[in-house]
């Protein structure tokens, strides 16, 4: 299994000691979402590496956007501010469907390149990491 998990950490082009040690940190996170032995972890674990994140992080944003009521509540509140179209369904379904690699990908095309990050508002970060992950 560890071979495997080096093995996809190469293909994705990150350490393999960052997504073996972030695997064996998030052993909860494993334990809800794994499957097929764990690739999907794997895989998981490697773009989260890519993005700066880790397991768990990735964990609560699917956690948080099963949570219908509040997500789509801070989605709409989140458009509102942005002033653009934000839909989530997508995100909640691959939630939904323990697909954390899937997840992380979609939540990337909603969020946009870095640039465009850096070009909103502090207000405007703050709706949109709070419709991802609402406390």
């Amino acid at each position: 299994m560890i071979e495997v998990f080096e093995a996809t950490a190469r293909t994705a082009g990150v350490m393999p000691k960052l997504v073996l040690e972030d695997i064996a940190n998030s052993t909860e996170a494993f334990a809800k979402f794994a499957k097929d032995g764990g690739r999907n972890i794997a895989e998981a674990a490697a773009q989260a590496a890519k993005l700066g994140l880790n397991l768990d992080t990735v964990a609560g944003i699917a956690e948080s956007l099963l949570d219908f009521e509040s997500s789509i509540e801070k989605q709409l509140e989140a458009q509102v501010l942005l002033g653009r179209s934000l839909n989530l369904d997508k995100a909640r379904q691959l939630s939904l469907s323990g697909d954390l690699e899937g997840l992380q990908k979609e939540l990337v095309r909603l969020v946009g390149s870095e640039a465009e990050f850096s070009r909103m508002s502090f207000i405007e970060r703050q709706a949109l990491a709070l419709s991802l992950i609402h406390i």
